[in-house]
């Protein structure tokens, strides 16, 4: 039993420095980046209601794709004046039971961030209808600007790394183990070894108490026979 303890909690504490050294790394690693987010609102035909609708109530995935698209990005670059692809700062979501669409756009700079989300959400609202069968598309809330910086995926990341290396820490401890038990001299067990002193303690109390009552039986017979 001691000795899974401890092998319990030398995996317990490796895992927890593996944790703490990915968590360390990652923040100095992954670079700060700020958020803008647009929300339009889309007003589905009376006859393709059912058809933008998902599962879960929210609008389908054609929006994420269309919004993406060469047809949008290319109107929002003008907008924008700008030739990146703004396609890959953008993320694309629909709260569930509404007709609100979320455009995400993360950039290093807060500004930049927030002129991109509102040149997609702009280039959205005029070209989307052209493709998706939608009554009004229009911009419920222009982009935000929180001057807050954040780091992406830290967490995310960290957790992957640490469930890594608590797989490898065991696997290793666990051929430690094996091999110390095959090749090692033999040892006896913790609680065999606890067992044999505590009944060698006990045989040699009970001698000294038989010694002890023998001893006084000779004293009484030595004495009656006087």
């Amino acid at each position: 039993m001691r000795k899974f303890a401890r092998f319990a909690l030398i995996w317990i504490l490796a895992v927890m420095i593996a944790g703490g050294v990915s968590y360390g790394v990652l923040y100095n690693k992954i670079a700060p980046v700020y958020e803008s987010t647009s929300k339009l609102y889309v007003i589905p035909g009376k006859d393709s209601e059912q058809a933008l609708r998902a599962g879960s109530g929210g609008l389908k995935e054609d929006f994420s794709i269309i919004f993406k698209s060469e047809i949008v990005i290319s109107e929002a670059k003008s907008i924008a004046g700008n030739s990146e692809d703004l396609a890959s700062y953008l993320t694309v979501s629909s709260p569930a039971d509404s007709n609100v669409i979320e455009l995400t756009v993360r950039n290093p700079d807060q500004n930049t961030a927030k002129q991109y989300v509102d040149a997609i959400a702009r280039s959205a609202c005029s070209n989307a209808k052209k493709v998706i069968p939608v009554e009004e598309i229009s911009v419920l809330q222009e982009g935000t600007s929180t001057g807050v910086a954040i780091k992406p995926d830290l967490i995310k990341y960290t957790a992957y790394i640490t469930a890594a290396a608590a797989a490898v820490i065991f696997v290793i401890e666990f051929i430690i183990a094996l091999i110390m038990t095959a090749f090692g001299k033999k040892k006896d067990d913790d609680e065999d070894e606890y067992e044999r002193y505590y009944h060698q303690k006990m045989k040699i109390s009970l001698s000294g108490v038989m010694m002890q009552t023998q001893a006084i039986r000779r004293r009484k017979l030595r004495m009656g026979q006087r």
